[in-house]
C-alpha cells in the first residue's frame, strides 16, 4: 500500500511538473502541456506535440541575410545541453546544413554537411561529407564562427582557424542564413556582425531527399 501511495505521489509531482512547464533540461513541453518533447525534435519538419506547438516558432532562431560572396561572424553562446550547432543556408523552400559537432582529437573540426533538405527539416539528401568520428564536443561558452557563402558552396570555420573548414554545396538561390542549436529545449543566442551583401543567381532542382537522423 505503502509503495503504491509512492508510485502515486511521483506521477502527481511529474504532472505538476509539467503543468508548471517544467521539463528535463534537454526536453522542451508542449503548449498544451500534455509532455516533453526533446529539443532535437523542435522544427524538425514534423509534429511531435498533440497542438502542434513543436513545429511553432521556427522562424525565430538567429537569421541573416548571407547572398553569395558575403562573409559574417556568428558569435555562438553555446551551452552543453545544446549538444551541436547547426548552421543553415536557405532557398526557396530548401537548404543545405553544415553541423557542428566539436573538435577531434587532432583539433579540427568534427562536423556533417548535408544539402537538399526539405524546409530545412531532416528530409534531406544523403551527406556529402562525414567528418565526425572521434569528436569532443564544444565546451560551454561562446564559440566564434566565420561564415562565407562563396559562388556554389558555404564555408565555416572558426576564428583563427582558417585552415580548418567545413563546406557544403549550395544552390545558387540561396541567400539566408539560420543558425540553430540541434537540441533546441533552450535558446541558443547568436550575435552576427561584419555581414556583407553580394549578388544572388538563378536557381537548380534540389538533390533527391531521404530521411536523415544522427548517427550515434
Amino acid at each position: 500500500m505503502a509503495t503504491r501511495f509512492l508510485v502515486l505521489l511521483g506521477l502527481l509531482a511529474a504532472a505538476a511538473s509539467l503543468a508548471a512547464g517544467e521539463c528535463e533540461s534537454d526536453y522542451f513541453p508542449c503548449k498544451d502541456g500534455s509532455k516533453c518533447v526533446i529539443g532535437g525534435n523542435r522544427c524538425d519538419g514534423g509534429s511531435e506535440c498533440d497542438d502542434g506547438s513543436d513545429e511553432e516558432g521556427c522562424d525565430a532562431l538567429p537569421t541573416v541575410a548571407l547572398p553569395v560572396n558575403a562573409s559574417v561572424t556568428a558569435r555562438v553562446q553555446f551551452a552543453e545541453d545544446h549538444s551541436s550547432i547547426e548552421l543553415h543556408l536557405l532557398g526557396s523552400p530548401n537548404c543545405s546544413k553544415v553541423w557542428l559537432w566539436g573538435e577531434g582529437d587532432d583539433g579540427t573540426l568534427r562536423y556533417m554537411a548535408v544539402r537538399g533538405c526539405d524546409g530545412c527539416s531532416w528530409r534531406c539528401g544523403k551527406p556529402v561529407k562525414e567528418h565526425w568520428r572521434g569528436r569532443r564536443f564544444f565546451r560551454p561558452g561562446e564559440v566564434v564562427l566565420e561564415v562565407q557563402h562563396r559562388p556554389g558552396q558555404l564555408a565555416v570555420w572558426r576564428q583563427g582557424r582558417p585552415d580548418d573548414v567545413a563546406e557544403v554545396p549550395v544552390e545558387a538561390d540561396y541567400g539566408t542564413l539560420r543558425v540553430r542549436p540541434f537540441n533546441w529545449a533552450t535558446d541558443m543566442p547568436v550575435q552576427f556582425t561584419g555581414a556583407s551583401r553580394g549578388t544572388a543567381q538563378q536557381g537548380r532542382p534540389p538533390a533527391q531527399r531521404v530521411n536523415l537522423r544522427p548517427s550515434p
